[in-house]
């Protein structure tokens, strides 16, 4: 069982059940780079978006241009594509300096055994984590790290308590714990703010005021 979502917070432990391996993918913000860095990385990136346009002559690591070759089978000469690293050539360490926590090695061709960044990881990426394939994207001038990374955790197969939580129309969650007993109902400003724009399309509608109530539009949609 492999579960991949931003965010994903891992059980520790479980009650029953064997060991399983789970992933999660960590997004982290290249920070403090200075302007060699940012050179190097711009000439790889750059580098692997010609070479995915056809570039054979590209200066681009060796190891990158097999991992284009091995995703980017397709390619929309519109859409700019992130550098996939393999699991063996991206190194993370904690280091705790004043810039940032923890830093990244990342293997280019301009710099021989790659070029150290540091990082700022939406959460904390602990020593039991092994860091597998990732991906460097490029975002508005800004550069972002997507780690890959997988843990073995024990299966549970029992649980003391179960939330579950029901979907409806007049209550858009119910939910009921069934350890405490307690049950939660969820949509009462929601429908104060619906019935709030119905009859105030109403009124407008009534006064002719079409411009008025197209401009409102779906404004409690958001």
């Amino acid at each position: 069982m492999t579960g991949v979502q931003k965010g994903l917070e891992w059980d520790p432990g479980g009650r029953n059940g064997g060991e399983v391996e789970v992933r999660k993918v960590v997004k982290a913000k290249l920070v403090g780079l200075t302007h060699i860095k940012r050179r190097i990385l711009d000439h790889e990136y750059e580098g692997l978006q010609r070479f995915l346009r056809g570039d054979p002559g590209v200066e681009l690591y060796s190891a990158n241009k097999q991992q284009a070759k091995r995703f980017y089978r397709r390619v929309k000469p519109e859409r700019e594509y992130p550098l996939s690293i393999r699991k063996d050539l991206i190194r993370v360490e904690r280091r705790d300096t004043k810039i940032a926590r923890y830093w990244a090695r990342i293997p280019v061709k301009l710099r021989r055994g790659g070029v150290w960044v540091a990082i700022k990881p939406h959460c904390e990426i602990t020593s039991d984590l092994e860091v597998c394939e990732s991906k460097l994207l490029r975002r508005g001038g800004e550069y972002f790290l997507h780690l890959t990374v997988k843990r073995e955790v024990e299966l549970r197969t029992s649980y003391s308590s179960v939330l579950a939580i029901d979907m409806g129309i007049r209550h858009v969650a119910c939910s009921v714990d069934t350890r405490s007993g307690k049950t939660h109902f969820y949509g009462r400003e929601l429908r104060r703010v619906r019935g709030h724009y119905f009859h105030l399309r109403r009124k407008l509608g009534r006064k002719k005021l079409l411009k008025v109530v197209k401009r409102i539009g779906a404004k409690e949609s958001r």
